[in-house]
């Protein structure tokens, strides 16, 4: 193994002239890291490298002699990060410790491409071609990564490759590391820069949005139809540089977010979907964040601009939104040394809210450990927030981490409300974890457990308003798991007479895919002066390729009574690019007297990235419980056309 790993540090592609030239080169045997290891795999997977003049070429040949497991259509959905078998190649073109991409394939050809950070997994939108199909032996994949699509420097790159069998909870990979996903444990690649030819990669874009909207207007309890046009100007040099000028955007087909039950009752945090900013999130995410971009609800018009070079990166972005009206943030980053980086981060808005940040990490590599800290102040105000944190990952052993938040009264904001809900506190977060292979029945399992704790302070009253503290264990035997956790919290910022709970949360699940898995979870317990019992099953189907999932949870407390169920879908049809994505949910609030249904479904039509035509129906419907008629509360029927047109 120890002669492997000084191989693949020493990793030079062989040059061609043609894609299809990689598969005459000397393949690279890929070892098993998890759950144990072996130079020698039963289901092994061959690699062959090269690079042409304008793209790094990876073609892969996957052994596997159980069944293929793999349901994902659509690009870029998250699911298949953890649900199903996959091929990954993370490439740091700058070296490594630097951001690096992150592509992803599943044997049906979907791609899932992605930039990691030090801040995490972020949006990039590359223009990687893959193929993949099913053989008799398993399943092959190729991938062609353009130069001019990403970023690099003539240095040495950092690269690993990687394969996840899903029914075995098997990991493969060409670089032995601790840390599969990390962007600084890479093997070295070396390639002759005097043979590559980057070809220039500018594109003027205008993408004009119009939608024909009928509405339904509860007062009048009339539809009401409606044109509203809009659209975004765009310029893009490579992978990253870009600047978007938008009015009047438009996101109506993007999926609905699923009704959850909040254990801390406090406002539950769902992640930005909207392209004008997912899209360059990489380089302007902070340690802690200062800025909810879900908070700016209405955008009436905006201009963003992004460019990354070798050792530093800038993001500007401009909104004009119907609540806060003007709204200016940007965040410079520099790496300064191997392996690390600091960042300048500036928030201006017309309410006065106005903040200036400052930000460093640094990663050491031998240990998988990663420092990060952060300064932010508002300006002509005392109030400040103090960051620093402290995490170990791995894919075996201990991992662990500790993060310090110090955070003045009057720094909360509109603008960050939900990221934050308390200021003027100080708090402490820890875990600690543990993950090793075990023999059960034969087979390789996996045991993790972890225990965490959090305390949150109020400094000016100087008083606890929450204290929590769990242990957790998980058994996988895939595609079984199961899981344990006790846990005990202290909710001060609550006004009950009893604000403390004592609960165990049980759970086991069955996964194959992202789209074949099966989920129960059962917390019960003391909870707030009375019982809490809160069970939630999950299921997703994919019968002949009509992609299925449906979530069940009920809840019962002393301030809950109710019962929810989301249903959602995703159905391909027999013209190419077209998918059906319904959603429904179904809320029965028997403590308020109150059911309400959201419903929604989407077809939409997309060959490219930017270019789509999209037939929405939403409606949200309410009554009271055991009532016979549902009253209308609101109602759109959207058609949506946004086709990007090159300018040149």
């Amino acid at each position: 193994m120890l002669w492997y790993m000084l191989f693949v540090m020493l990793l030079q592609p062989a040059k061609i002239k043609t894609p299809e030239e990689v598969y005459m080169q000397k393949p690279i045997k890929l070892v098993k890291i998890m759950p144990d290891t072996s130079s020698n795999p039963e289901d092994s997977s061959l690699v062959f490298i090269g690079y042409t003049q304008k793209a790094l070429v990876i073609y892969a040949r996957n052994y596997q002699k159980g069944k293929i497991n793999a349901t994902i259509k659509k690009s870029d959905a998250e699911e298949i990060n953890s649900g199903e078998d996959v091929f990954w190649v993370i490439l740091a073109p700058n070296g490594k410790g630097k951001s690096a991409y992150y592509i992803v394939v599943n044997p049906l050809g979907t791609i899932y491409d992605k930039m990691l950070t030090p801040q995490g997994i972020v949006e990039w939108d590359g223009d990687v071609k893959t193929k993949a199909e099913k053989t008799e032996y398993g399943w092959n994949c190729l991938l062609v990564i353009p130069f001019s699509g990403i970023n690099y420097s003539k240095t040495v790159w950092g690269i690993q490759i990687a394969r996840r069998i899903i029914e075995k909870s098997e990991l493969l990979a060409l670089y032995f590391s601790n840390d599969i996903g990390s962007m600084y444990e890479l093997a070295d690649l070396s390639l002759d820069f005097n043979y590559i030819k980057k070809d220039k990669n500018i594109n003027l874009m205008i993408i004009p949005v119009v939608r024909f909207e009928n509405v339904y207007d509860s007062v009048s309890t009339k539809w009401i139809s409606k044109i509203k046009g809009g659209g975004t100007l765009r310029f893009k040099e490579g992978e990253n540089t870009l600047m978007d000028i938008t009015g009047y955007p438009d996101y109506s087909e993007l999926p609905l977010d699923l009704k959850k039950f909040s254990l801390d009752r406090l406002p539950i945090e769902y992640p930005e979907k909207r392209p004008f900013f997912v899209e360059g999130m990489g380089y302007y995410k902070l340690p802690r964040t200062l800025i909810r971009t879900r908070n700016i609800e209405d955008i009436k018009y905006g201009a963003k601009f992004y460019t990354a070079g070798t050792n530093n990166e800038f993001a500007g972005f401009y909104v004009k939104d119907s609540t806060f009206e003007d709204v200016f943030f940007n965040r410079f980053k520099y790496h300064i040394l191997k392996n690390s980086e600091i960042g300048v981060f500036s928030l201006l808005d017309k309410m006065g809210y106005n903040v200036v940040s400052f930000d460093f990490g640094y990663n050491f590599q031998k240990y998988s450990t990663t420092v990060l800290a952060q300064r932010s102040s508002i300006l002509n105000t005392d109030a400040d927030l103090t960051y620093a944190s402290i995490e170990k990952t791995g894919n075996m052993g201990f991992t662990g981490s500790f993060s310090f938040t110090d955070i003045d009264q009057g720094f909360l904001s509109p603008l960050n409300i939900v990221s934050y809900n308390f200021d003027g506190t100080r708090e402490y977060t820890g875990t600690l974890g543990y993950i090793r292979p075990l023999r059960v029945f034969k087979n390789t399992s996996l045991l993790g457990l972890s225990i965490h704790g959090e305390y949150l302070y109020d400094k000016i009253n100087n008083t606890t308003l929450s204290k929590i503290g769990n242990i957790t264990a998980n058994l996988y035997l895939m595609p079984y798991g199961t899981g344990i956790v006790l846990e005990r919290g202290e909710l001060g910022y609550l006004p009950f007479r009893d604000n403390t709970y004592q609960l165990v949360v049980g759970s086991a699940f069955y996964v194959l895919s992202a789209w074949k898995q099966f989920m129960c979870t059962v917390i019960y317990g003391d909870y707030l002066g009375g019982h809490l019992f809160n069970p939630e099953v999950s299921i997703n189907i994919s019968p002949y390729g009509f992609n299925t999932g449906m979530d069940v949870f009920l809840v019962r407390s002393p301030f809950d009574s109710l019962y929810a169920v989301n249903f959602y879908g995703e159905y391909p049809t027999p013209v190419k690019h077209l998918l059906i994505k319904p959603s429904l949910t179904y809320v029965n609030n028997m403590l308020a007297g109150l059911e309400e249904v959201n419903m929604n479904i989407v077809f939409l039509y997309e060959p490219d990235y930017l270019k789509g035509i999209y037939l929405a129906y939403q409606r949200r419907m309410e009554r009271q419980s055991g009532g016979n008629s549902w009253q209308i509360r609101s109602g759109k029927l959207i058609f949506k056309i946004q086709w990007g047109l090159k300018a040149f």
